[in-house]
């Protein structure tokens, strides 16, 4: 399964790249769902600790941006740009092979897109508005997702469960790093998640 991002239309895409074709995301055990699950869970978490899908913290705002404003707060103005509906809430287009969920048009779409890619100077090239990406596929949430995958390969082509948990053993998972980095993902995604933080 690949992973990426459409910076442009602030959208996560899941693609079935070398699974075999009998597996898709719009069959009824809401693997696509289960997948773009993840992608936002992620987006939250880590928009709640105000840094990058990657984990870097979004730069500061400006001294005159803190002074317009009455605090430095980042991303936060009328509160509603990165507030957690705003994801929940975002459209999906699940098919067979490709899975995409994307931030909902509206009002705050343009000003995610400025905060999330940066705006420059045309002439300059200078930074007026520094990037502070939002959208994107966290190492935590790429982990989940492809876990998904992994436990509906392991099941026969004609059934899955999508009521349990992303492992349900963690025996399941036999090289002891990724059991490391499933209890790490357990413990990231038990964080805050205030959905009025913003």
């Amino acid at each position: 399964m690949r992973l990426s991002v459409d910076h442009e239309n602030l959208s996560l895409v899941a693609e079935l790249d070398q699974e075999p074709d009998w597996l898709t995301f719009d069959g009824p055990d809401g693997l696509g769902s289960r997948v773009l699950d993840s992608g936002v869970d992620g987006i939250l978490a880590h928009t709640f600790r105000a840094e990058s899908p990657s984990g870097v913290p979004w730069a500061a705002n400006a001294p005159a941006t803190v002074a317009r404003k009455g605090h430095g707060i980042v991303g936060t103005e009328t509160g509603s740009m990165l507030t957690a509906d705003k994801f929940t809430s975002g459209p999906r287009d699940i098919g067979p092979y490709i899975a995409t969920w994307s931030y909902p048009q509206g009002e705050d779409f343009a000003k995610l897109q400025s905060f999330h890619n940066g705006r420059q100077d045309p002439r300059s090239g200078r930074w007026i508005q520094p990037p502070r990406p939002v959208i994107g596929w966290s190492p935590e949430a790429s982990f989940l997702a492809q876990q998904h995958v992994t436990q509906r390969l392991a099941l026969p082509p004609q059934t899955g469960d999508s009521s349990g948990p992303v492992l349900d053993n963690l025996a399941a998972i036999t090289d002891q790093g990724q059991q490391d980095q499933y209890e790490r993902s357990q413990d990231w995604f038990a964080g805050p998640m205030d959905p009025t933080w913003s």
